[in-house]
């Protein structure tokens, strides 16, 4: 990579156009398809041919400073997180061997979205707009702002179905805020449709993508800008946004109409402009009001009101009079009103009750709709970005802990309101599910087993009704889907394998449903698929395990790695790791080895480009400890004792880093045990009774913690037995009866509590 103090003289270098056939990273450029003020877009294709799939490189050639650069490849993380059918996905992103930085992003072929609804009557333009906003307002729940909101921006496909492109660029780009500031791309937006608090260079936020929008609409609808100023004019663009005033897009379409001297674009402005009615005047104005806590306060509520004007609903825009909700109603009712004028009586009785009536329901859906909003806040102002924030702080498992108490106070309140909306069902179920994932799910977690299973089955009670009534609708069912399948995970990792082979199977079967309808979550069907093949590995059936691994892979390789090349290798990193840990038990060790030392070699590839990458960290702890596994049989203990070996490093590491972490305590427990098991076979059994004693404190302490946790009672038992034997090899006679009566007691409450249950197996490993 080029160095970072020469990063701005590259950049003033000439821009030289790439020619056809250039390699930018591991994609091959075929030709240009769009210029702009950063760069050119190009067609490409990947050089390799690991898949056939072509995609948009954007090439950056604009002037970066270093503080712009290291940026760019912290925030390119963010949005190749972004997954949405209306968002063009981020693929990949680099620099050139002259420095540039390029971004890949997913192809689309369509037209401006203003070219594309230039003919189309008012209702089909708000109706594809409403998709932006979907888009818009997804990416806001996940904490990433566009910046750049424009038609140029926005691609229609030929089914109709809107494509937001360069989503978050803006930010990627952005300098910090510097003496080179004037020099940087730091206002990398598109003035004409910038915000205020852009412009002028204030804080931005939620409200700024929300006026964009605004500019846009306002184009859709009359093809003009809001304000008249030429391009470039920076002093009259200051003068407009400093102005209230802003046109009606009605009025905006009818003086066009007499300006135009063309007939056929006069006739069209006319009738569009004969369309655009006075409440949808009333949301465009709002959406563009300048000072921004006059505006929408977000993108759904900007949406939400949109569709109220298709629907000829009241919109919360306006003042409300009962007139107004007076003519919406007969407008909704057209037809029941004309048959209600025969009985005059009838007529006069019944629309003062449905005054009435209307007035409550907007009471209650007015209520429904602010705890709609609490429950949304919360759910994704903290257990999204607060808790996330936390994770990268070492140390702050008791913090996340206490986060998670208050949160669940609130949800238990919300959970128990019986007549809650569809919407905000959907929402408390993925309130439920990132609290599950929080407590104990696969990732960076708080150690609490029990309080996720508690939470994922809240959650999937809320999602059950909302499959019910909404059994097509492809995001409901995901969210069930990922549900089942963090459920069954969290019954895995309990022991409770019956109850997860029916969660994870139920999961398997409606991903591939979702999968039948949008192909792109083929993804999914493979992480499901490895999902219940972990939890037949561990009832013993390791045939049928191996063959839901190698349907996973090739279900996976299909795909390819377009949707997230990260994910991908992490993902085939795993089921590498899986299948060999079952050919292990298959008793095929050569195959074993060469499984897991693919896996390694991945993980080890991946934290090299990126160090803090836990998941990756967590793909090679585990498929060291199953190398080891692999090679306990071999007559060469050796390589045995260094698989091991390199497991406990990092467990150890891992530990250090939270000790508050019971996840990383229990994995570095398995690790002294493990490696205690290897130097027992290599006849070192002073340095296995160390380990054994290291692993039996600190199955005690967690214990402590938890006494239901049967796992690591297990576990426990197992290091009695191997300090036993230790001491006994040691001729500690007396030690070792005393390590075996703890061995034999503990067995024994297990047989009181569950006589005719099966010996356990411990869950050893935690799944990518």
């Amino acid at each position: 990579m080029t160095d970072p103090t020469q990063f701005v003289a590259i950049n003033n270098a000439d821009s030289r156009e790439l020619r056809s056939g250039a390699r930018v990273g591991v994609w091959r450029v075929l030709r240009v398809i769009g210029r702009g003020g950063m760069g050119e877009v190009y067609l490409a294709e990947r050089a390799d041919a690991s898949f056939d799939k072509q995609v948009a490189l954007k090439l950056i050639q604009g002037v970066m400073t270093p503080a712009a650069h290291a940026r760019f490849l912290a925030e390119k993380q963010a949005l190749a997180r972004l997954e949405h059918q209306h968002i063009a996905r981020l693929i990949d992103a680099g620099e050139t061997e002259h420095g540039w930085p390029y971004l890949v992003m997913e192809y689309v072929d369509g037209q401006p979205i203003d070219l594309y609804l230039a003919e189309l009557g008012v209702e089909d333009v708000l109706r594809v707009f409403l998709q932006v906003c979907d888009a818009v307002a997804y990416a806001h729940r996940q904490l990433v702002l566009h910046r750049d909101l424009k038609p140029g921006n926005i691609l229609v496909d030929g089914e109709g179905n809107a494509r937001l492109l360069d989503f978050g660029i803006a930010k990627l780009l952005q300098a910090e805020d510097t003496a080179e500031e004037s020099h940087t791309v730091e206002r990398a937006y598109t003035p004409e449709y910038a915000s205020p608090e852009q412009v002028f260079g204030r804080p931005i936020g939620v409200a700024s993508d929300v006026y964009s929008l605004g500019v846009v609409l306002f184009r859709l609808l009359t093809g003009l800008p809001p304000y008249r100023i030429a391009a470039g004019d920076t002093h009259a663009l200051v003068r407009a946004l400093s102005d209230d005033a802003v046109v009606a897009p009605s009025r905006a379409m009818l003086i066009n109409a007499s300006r135009s001297g063309v007939t056929q674009v006069a006739s069209r402005s006319r009738k569009r402009g004969r369309q655009i009615a006075a409440d949808l005047d009333t949301i465009v104005s709002t959406a563009l009001k300048k000072p921004s806590e006059q505006r929408y306060a977000t993108v759904d509520a900007f949406a939400q009101d949109i569709r109220h004007y298709l629907a000829h609903e009241p919109i919360q825009a306006r003042p409300d009079s009962l007139g107004y909700r007076t003519r919406k109603f007969l407008r909704r009712n057209a037809v029941a009103v004309a048959a209600a004028c025969a009985v005059s009586i009838a007529l006069v009785a019944g629309l003062g009750v449905a005054i009435w009536q209307a007035r409550i329901a907007q009471h209650e859906r007015a209520r429904a709709e602010q705890r709609f909003e609490d429950v949304r806040a919360l759910a994704h102002a903290v257990l999204y970005k607060l808790n996330e924030e936390l994770v990268k702080v070492p140390g702050t498992t008791a913090a996340r802990q206490e986060l998670v108490s208050e949160v669940l106070d609130y949800l238990r309140k919300l959970s128990a309101e019986d007549d809650a909306s569809l919407p905000m069902r959907m929402e408390l179920a993925s309130a439920w599910l990132r609290v599950g994932d929080v407590q104990g799910g696969y990732s960076s977690n708080i150690g609490d087993l029990q309080g996720a299973l508690v939470s994922y089955a809240q959650a999937l009670r809320q999602i059950e009704s909302v499959v019910k009534a909404k059994p097509d609708d492809i995001e409901v069912r995901k969210v069930h889907a990922t549900i089942l399948m963090n459920l069954g995970a969290a019954q895995y990792q309990s022991n409770a394998l019956t109850d997860a082979e029916r969660s994870e199977r139920a999961g398997l079967a409606e991903w591939t449903a979702v999968a039948r309808l949008d192909p792109h979550f083929e993804w999914e069907v493979a992480q499901s698929a490895d999902a219940l093949g972990n939890v037949m590995f561990w009832t013993g059936n390791a045939d049928a395990a191996l063959d839901l691994y190698t349907r996973a892979e090739a279900s996976l390789k299909h795909m390819g790695p377009n949707k997230n090349p990260r994910a991908f290798e992490l993902l085939l990193g795993t089921f590498e790791e899986d299948a060999g840990n079952a050919e292990s038990v298959r008793n095929h060790p050569q195959r074993a080895q060469a499984l897991l030392q693919q896996a390694i070699a991945r993980a080890q590839a991946l934290l090299r480009t990126h160090p803090d990458d836990a998941q990756a960290e967590l793909l090679l702890l585990n498929s060291w400890m199953f190398l080891g596994d692999a090679e306990s049989d071999l007559p060469d203990k050796q390589p045995m004792v260094d698989a091991y070996a390199k497991f406990h490093d990092i467990a150890e590491r891992m530990s250090a880093r939270d000790p508050a972490n019971v996840i990383a305590r229990h994995q570095l427990a398995l690790a002294d045990q493990k490696l205690g098991e290897a130097q027992a076979a290599t006849n070192h059994f002073d340095q296995a009774l160390v380990n054994y004693l290291r692993a039996r404190d600190a199955q005690l302490a967690i214990a402590a913690h938890d006494p239901a946790d049967q796992n690591t009672r297990n576990d426990l038992a197992a290091s009695w037995r191997d300090i036993g034997k230790a001491e006994l090899k040691l001729g500690d006679t007396a030690a070792a009866v005393n390590a075996f009566r703890a061995a034999l007691a503990l067995r024994r409450s297990f047989l009181e509590q569950e006589p005719h249950a099966p010996p356990s197996s411990t869950v050893a490993s935690v799944s990518v």
